[in-house]
């Protein structure tokens, strides 16, 4: 988001009251505040939403726990908040973790692949699938997708130090961020083909709903024509 939306109304009445919304930001700019490890733990499907949400004063800045105390403190800097403790609902961040499948028990279901917010689980259908360590933010959302329980949660092994954050690399996050923006696109053309054929499926339904309705109509007709034939001849 490259402009920051016009406040009018009601909401530029409340910008005026409340500092954190009359600061010159927009979006984008929370969002560089976040790891993108897209885990959802701060209850909104990935970073860019809750970006969006704090951008639009509907949650707390205490929401980010892979974000730790580096996020904390850009993001009440950046929206003029004071620094608050983590919120008693979002559990403290465990240290960085990866995604690894048991291959031996992997039976190809797929359903682990979608859920990834980033798309680093490859795979076919009846296949073995694969997670691409480079890719993997760790936000465990595989997990629970997995019939068989074959992922498993494993330490990251090539941690460094990152330059913003102590766990992630600048570039792992820049990666992150693009990964999750082609997952939503990803997604939102999928859904999209999946509604249109979906109104076609209705469509035929319909059109086959009228021909049986035509067909029953005229079949009605034929024996009423049928039924005065025979009425009128008897005559």
């Amino acid at each position: 988001m490259a402009d920051r939306p016009r406040r009018t109304g009601w909401s530029w009445c409340t910008s005026q009251l409340n500092p954190r919304l009359n600061s010159e930001i927009t979006v984008s700019d929370i969002d560089q505040c976040l790891p993108q490890t897209q885990c959802t733990v701060c209850g909104f499907p990935g970073c860019l939403e809750y970006a969006n949400a704090l951008f639009n004063n509907e949650t707390q800045i205490n929401r980010c726990p892979p974000g730790g105390a580096v996020t904390l403190s850009s993001l009440a800097n950046q929206l003029n908040h004071p620094e608050i403790p983590l919120a008693d609902d979002c559990a403290p961040y465990a240290g960085r973790f990866v995604a690894e499948i048991i291959e031996s028990e992997c039976i190809g279901c797929t359903l682990c692949i979608d859920p990834c917010p980033v798309d680093a689980i490859v795979g076919a259908s009846r296949q073995m699938h694969s997670i691409l360590a480079d890719d993997c933010t760790g936000c465990e959302l595989c997990l629970n997708f997995c019939p068989v329980d074959c992922i498993v949660m494993v330490k990251h092994s090539d941690h460094q130090k990152g330059e913003t954050w102590p766990e992630f690399l600048d570039s792992e996050v820049t990666r992150w961020r693009h990964l999750a923006a082609r997952h939503r696109s990803r997604m939102q053309t999928q859904q999209e083909s999946t509604d249109v054929a979906q109104r076609e499926e209705i469509k035929q339904e319909i059109r086959k709903a009228v021909n049986r309705e035509r067909t029953k109509r005229w079949k009605t007709k034929k024996r009423a024509t049928r039924l005065s034939h025979s009425q009128t001849s008897s005559q």
